[in-house]
């Protein structure tokens, strides 16, 4: 009896045969489960302009979220050969038959690209009076995986007028397309939605009906909601410039008080980034006078103001930052271009990592070092949190595709700190609360652990939802293992029933399990006499003795 072991080849089952394939097999796993997780810069393919991995804001690359080392990446590259995925992490790219895909003749540098928890992949491009859409079926490996291509069409998208649009999963049945236009303020911005998914679109409507002629398109997922940041420009204005973001609320795209996130300026420009992690919304842009500049705020249900500080200033205004997010877990990486002389082109693309409870970044950190045209770094928006590197493809010199690596745990530190298991409360008012616990270690219950990420809800808090609970602020510092440690909440509402749980963090971003959960109500405020409401009455014949 043959035993197949590729499309290419058979063995006869021996006991020899048997022990090769059973050794490859291992071997096999061994290399799946430990890809590099540090590849350094590495051309994966030729494209056609300098602007193949164009984000603003888009994505071009999607990581399984089953196994890590699956990923798919699309790109403008003349007619053909547009689509290609690796299997082992990014050390090759031949996982295609053949060697690359074509999602359609002639694919545009605005193409977009996501996937869902089965692997589906999904891909939007430009077209004139439409978008156009294609799906590709898990494994998404060979032509017949494509199915055909939709166009989306909307009587608010001229005939003849190119569009510009970003796909955005929400599950493997709803896909959503949003769209504008490119120089008419008709159809800017409209969105389409698949429940099926992407096999039909049933539903169009506006996210707004902005006026623009000018405007561009990100979208993410804030708890599980649709959200879409646009980007204005009105050239006839000085003010009507800015960002604001739109959230669906069930059947229609509305504005949260808090939707308006910089607005005013002629300075701010169309590239920018946006994600959501730990309850936290972060925006980044550039603006006109060489700053790279990071918005943020807890969620609170679309409430509350925006915090806004500078990533960095540049003493010229380069050309571009071309900012791109990605989320790994718990944790938000910034990847851009910094032009490093005022000539432009002479560029090197950096990342940085965000410190959720301090609100700061990390020192900047060189991807590449050869100052070439590198430009447009791009990872996918979700990053599988198993793994342990981040993937990027970034537009390299010679109208080239570059790949390589962020390892997410340089240190190699693999042990977490231990769940605290004593959260308890010490006190309480009408507006705070104050806790207690023991400090964890670094590692399980050695050593001293990094940062703490304290947590509230109005609902009991489990892991599942752990994402959606409101973030303190001002955590103290972790001590060293054993040391009892506190710390008071301030401005919430009285006579009101909190839960509280604490996360422990490592210099090697290893996070402990949730903490036990507490539940505190807050005092009541003192409530004025009710009843009797007569006092009694003067005295009036009051004499001295």
């Amino acid at each position: 009896m043959a035993i197949k072991f590729s499309k290419h080849f058979s063995y006869t089952r021996t006991p020899i045969a048997i022990f090769i394939i059973s050794v490859l097999a291992v071997s096999f796993f061994i290399i799946k489960k430990n890809s590099q997780a540090s590849i350094a810069p590495t051309q994966i393919s030729t494209c056609a302009s300098a602007s193949c991995t164009l984000t603003i804001p888009r994505h071009k690359i999607f990581m399984s979220q089953n196994d890590p080392n699956d990923l798919w990446v699309v790109f403008e590259n003349g007619r053909y050969n547009n689509f290609k995925k690796s299997i082992d992490g990014g050390l090759t790219w031949t996982a295609t038959e053949p060697d690359a895909l074509t999602v359609e003749a002639y694919l545009d540098y605005h193409a977009s690209l996501d996937g869902d928890s089965q692997d589906n992949i999904y891909v939007t491009n430009p077209g004139s009076g439409n978008v156009h859409f294609r799906k590709a079926r898990a494994p998404g490996e060979t032509a017949s995986d494509f199915n055909s291509q939709i166009l989306l069409t909307s009587s608010f998208i001229p005939s003849g007028v190119s569009t510009r649009s970003n796909v955005l999963v929400q599950d493997a049945n709803n896909i959503w397309v949003f769209a504008r236009t490119s120089t008419h303020a008709v159809g800017n911005v409209r969105y389409f939605r698949s429940t099926d998914g992407g096999l039909t679109f049933s539903q169009e409507g506006w996210v707004s009906n902005t006026g623009y002629d000018n405007v561009r398109i990100g979208s993410l997922l804030i708890e599980g909601q649709l959200a879409v940041v646009i980007w204005y420009s009105d050239d006839s204005s000085s003010t009507g410039w800015g960002y604001k973001y739109f959230i669906w609320n069930g059947s229609q795209f509305v504005a949260n008080a808090d939707s308006s996130i910089v607005w005013g300026s002629k300075i701010y420009r169309r590239e920018y980034s946006m994600s959501y992690v730990n309850g936290v919304f972060h925006v980044v842009y550039e603006d006109a006078t060489g700053h790279l500049i990071h918005s943020w705020k807890s969620y609170n249900n679309g409430t509350g103001s925006w915090n806004q500080s500078n990533i960095e200033t540049l003493p010229y205004n380069p050309a571009e930052w071309s900012p791109s997010f990605s989320r790994h877990g718990s944790d938000l990486y910034l990847f851009y271009v910094r032009q490093e002389t005022s000539t432009s082109g002479n560029n090197n693309l950096y990342y940085r990592k965000w410190n959720n409870q301090a609100h700061t970044w990390s020192a900047a950190v060189a991807i590449t070092s050869d100052g070439l045209s590198n430009h447009y770094p791009n990872g996918p928006a979700l990053v599988n949190p198993t793994a342990n590197f981040i993937p990027v493809i970034f537009s390299g010199p010679g109208n080239t595709i570059k790949y390589t690596t962020i390892d997410t745990n340089p240190s190699g530190d693999t042990t977490a700190p231990a769940a605290i298991s004593n959260l308890a409360r010490s006190n309480s008012t009408t507006t705070t609360v104050t806790l207690t616990w023991t400090a964890p270690g670094d590692d399980n219950n050695s050593g001293t652990a990094t940062s703490y990420d304290l947590r509230h809800s109005t609902s009991s808090i489990t892991s599942a939802n752990w994402g959606s609970a409101t973030p303190a602020s001002g955590e103290p510092a972790p001590q060293i293992a054993g040391t009892s440690q506190s710390m008071t909440i301030s401005g919430l509402s009285a006579n009101t029933t909190y839960y509280f749980a604490i996360k422990t963090n490592d210099e090697a971003n290893n996070v402990s399990g949730l903490s036990n959960v507490v539940s505190v109500t807050t005092e009541s405020e003192s409530a004025p006499p009710t009843g009797d409401i007569t006092p009694p009455a003067a005295v009036t014949d009051l004499v001295a003795q």
